[in-house]
């Protein structure tokens, strides 16, 4: 189950996300990038999964990419879930296809691959920190 939104300009549909709850967990990540997000909380409190929201689709009308939508619906994300947040969660997280446009659109947006064995895989799984974006 997900929320889809649609970005229009002038009555036209230029872009849609939807997002969905989803968390974090364990076999999801190398154990050392799940010690690092949970370093804070004392390790008898540690869960076996952490909060996330979940990008399910992002996507910029053909016309209208490299403009600089597609980050500015992510921006859009990260203070949603930063001002008023109602689920808690602490990271978003998408299976960004694996070429270095999709890729390197992540990245630049703040994005770091969860797993190290993906990369051969038609999806990689990446997360942002929504503390970085409130610091």
């Amino acid at each position: 189950m997900s929320v889809t939104y649609v970005a229009e300009v002038k009555g036209k549909v230029v872009a849609f996300y939807s997002v969905s709850n989803d968390a974090i967990r364990r076999n999801d990540s190398a154990k050392s990038i799940l010690n690092k997000l949970s370093r804070f909380i004392p390790s008898d409190k540690r869960y076996k999964s952490l909060p996330a929201v979940k990008i399910g689709r992002l996507a910029t009308c053909s016309t209208m990419q490299c403009r600089g939508i597609g980050t500015e619906i992510l921006d859009y994300i990260k203070y949603s879930f930063t001002h008023g947040n109602k689920t808690g969660c602490r990271f978003i997280i998408v299976d960004a296809h694996n070429n270095d446009r999709t890729l390197n659109f992540y990245k630049r947006n703040g994005f770091d691959f969860l797993a190290k064995g993906d990369e051969q895989e038609a999806t990689r799984l990446m997360y942002f920190d929504l503390k970085r974006f409130t610091a």
